[in-house]
């Protein structure tokens, strides 16, 4: 039994080596990919570990205190690596959405410069015209009285 156990905790720390090796990869696939996926393999995972429980206290019940308490670390530690995806996710989509904010930011700023650019350039040609119809008027004023 107590091989048995170490056996676990060696693969336990195995599967923790590869997640750490791993982890951008697995965040990717979990958070970008397919979410669905990710909450069905934690929800497997603590079916499996469930499982393992019942059939280990089964079969060796002189060994239950030892499995209780190794079980329940198990679980915590899955608990602790679902709680840091879930964080990992929420970081992630908060990022995902600054960059969009600050996409949309900068193309309205550059919206609201090319709009002012355009009012200022239609204020100059509006004074212009206005130059022009006075002196328009000034001529035709001029012309009315030499007639």
């Amino acid at each position: 039994m107590i091989i048995q156990v170490f056996l676990l905790i060696f693969i336990n720390i195995f599967i923790i080596l590869i997640l750490g090796i791993n982890w951008r990869k697995i965040r990717n696939f979990f958070v970008e990919e397919t979410y669905t996926y990710f909450e069905v393999v934690f929800i497997a995972l603590y079916f499996l570990e469930q499982a393992a429980f019942i059939g280990l206290s089964y079969f060796y019940e002189e060994y239950n205190t030892l499995l209780v308490g190794f079980f329940a670390l198990v679980v915590l530690t899955t608990v602790a690596l679902n709680k840091l995806m879930m964080e990992s996710k929420n970081r992630r989509l908060a990022q995902k959405i600054n960059q969009l904010v600050d996409k949309s930011l900068e193309k309205f700023v550059s919206a609201i410069e090319q709009y002012e650019k355009l009012m200022d350039e239609v204020r100059i040609n509006v004074e212009e015209l206005e130059q022009e119809n006075r002196a328009l008027r000034n001529f035709i004023k001029k012309n009315r009285k030499n007639l």
